[in-house]
């Protein structure tokens, strides 16, 4: 399969997962409004988690045919590309969610025509032992985002230092490339180290979400869930709206 015909592919599975996603958003406000008994929140919580980790396996699964592809992410608008790293979402963007989403709450609550009508938790609730866990989770998943993106760097060298390599022996790799050494192709060990550090950045990731997740109550993960679900739809929804009106704009300039 080549990059098109694999950028296509997985851009089905992707709209179809941001669908997913959007109904699942439904459900989570839905919970919220409804207060329902809380192991009903763990079940709708866990399906959240399930979802994630299905994408993230499918994800794997296409980037082992094409990595590259996962790098430009044609199914995705220019600006969810701009917050890219390596393939995904940075792990620590669950904690500037999580502390903004507080900060909003705890403001809310604060105002004065505010006036709460219902006696659940949301994340302005957060305990001081709460905040402590969130504190040492940041620190350690930081310093293992930075150990990622190290590996990332020496990877992209690797892949820069071969590609001038292949260039001076072309001619001769070509004419004592075997079979099999064909159906690899040039730069495979590098690609195979891209795939690797995909799936490393992507099982920190999701290691991140669930270390928040079992950090908050029941109700407080749903509030985090209906944030970072929103935050996922409205950029992606912004960004392939901006990205119609510079190409109409475009397009009527040029004509």
């Amino acid at each position: 399969m080549n990059s098109h015909g694999l950028c296509k592919s997985f851009q089905e599975f992707y709209e179809n997962w941001m669908v997913e996603r959007n109904q699942q958003l439904k459900k989570l406000v839905l919970a919220i409004k409804n207060s329902p008994p809380e192991h009903n929140l763990i079940l709708l919580i866990n399906s959240v988690i399930q979802q994630y980790q299905d994408y993230f396996k499918a994800k794997s699964q296409f980037a082992k045919r094409e990595i590259l592809s996962f790098f430009s992410q044609k199914w995705t608008s220019s600006l969810e590309q701009t917050f890219l790293w390596i393939g995904g979402f940075r792990p620590t963007t669950s904690f500037h969610l999580l502390y903004s989403k507080l900060g909003l709450q705890l403001e809310s609550r604060l105002s004065a025509s505010t006036c709460r009508t219902s006696s659940a938790t949301d994340l302005a609730d957060l305990t001081s032992s709460q905040l402590a866990r969130v504190n040492e989770l940041q620190k350690r998943t930081t310093r293992e985002e930075r150990e990622v993106t190290e590996k990332m760097a020496k990877y992209q060298e690797t892949l820069a230092h071969s590609a001038m390599v292949e260039l001076a022996h072309l001619a001769t790799r070509s004419m004592m490339m075997t079979e099999h050494d064909e159906s690899r192709g040039a730069g495979y060990e590098e690609r195979v180290e891209l795939v690797l550090a995909e799936k490393e950045a992507d099982d920190l990731r999701l290691r991140t979400l669930k270390g928040v997740i079992e950090i908050l109550s029941p109700t407080q993960a749903v509030h985090f869930l209906i944030a970072a679900t929103e935050l996922q739809l409205r950029v992606h929804e912004w960004g392939l709206e901006r990205d119609k009106r510079v190409h109409f704009g475009g397009y009527f300039r040029s004509n």
